[in-house]
């Protein structure tokens, strides 16, 4: 019953302090009556995305994911932890400090206005639809479920957005080329 999503942050960051992050893509599936989504589209999806933007990390819900990351994996196409074959796939566990750590970097990009989003208006609604929660472990970000479905784009969002402000918070160090010859970093989340 619940959609899957893929959000693509793009990184630039100057050659001193954050980098400003921007949506660069987005994709939603939506089950429809009687049916669930397909996962081989949406792997399918995820292998375009990498060959299009070359992404350096993919954050996955393992609730939600585990079983498509398992299977691109023994395909060669990807590796839990980051780093190696083709899709960096990192998967973030719904720890306590992890769902503190993606509510602090949502709203801390929007309160900087760090983020460039173009229209759309299914995100729009998921992330005007966010509320913090306050846990024992400190805040998370909820969204309730409505006729949409469970904020799916905006949680898409919230942990590409987590790999985004960790890619543009890294040190940059330029050897021999200008600041304007840079690649772009791309972080994406399904």
């Amino acid at each position: 019953r619940d959609a899957c999503a893929v959000c693509v942050r793009a990184v630039r960051r100057p050659h001193d302090g954050h980098g400003h992050i921007r949506l660069a893509s987005h994709q939603v599936w939506r089950p429809t009556k009687g049916s669930k989504v397909q996962l081989p589209e949406v792997e399918h999806a995820l292998i375009r995305v990498h060959d299009r933007f070359k992404l350096r990390r993919l954050n996955f819900d393992p609730w939600e994911a585990r079983h498509m990351a398992s299977r691109l994996q023994s395909a060669g196409l990807g590796r839990i932890g980051g780093g190696g074959f083709r899709l960096p796939m990192v998967e973030v566990t719904p720890s306590g400090q992890n769902l503190q750590r993606i509510a602090s970097c949502v709203i801390e990009a929007f309160n900087d206005r760090r983020l460039r989003l173009y229209p759309c208006e299914a995100l729009h609604r998921d992330l005007t639809r966010f509320r913090v929660e306050e846990r024992s472990y400190g805040f998370r970000l909820v969204s309730p479920r409505d006729a949409y479905g469970h904020g799916d784009l905006g949680t898409a969002f919230s942990l590409a957005m987590l790999a985004a402000t960790e890619l543009a918070a890294k040190p940059r160090v330029v050897i021999g080329r200008s600041l304007f010859d840079q690649p772009k970093n791309y972080a994406a989340q399904f």
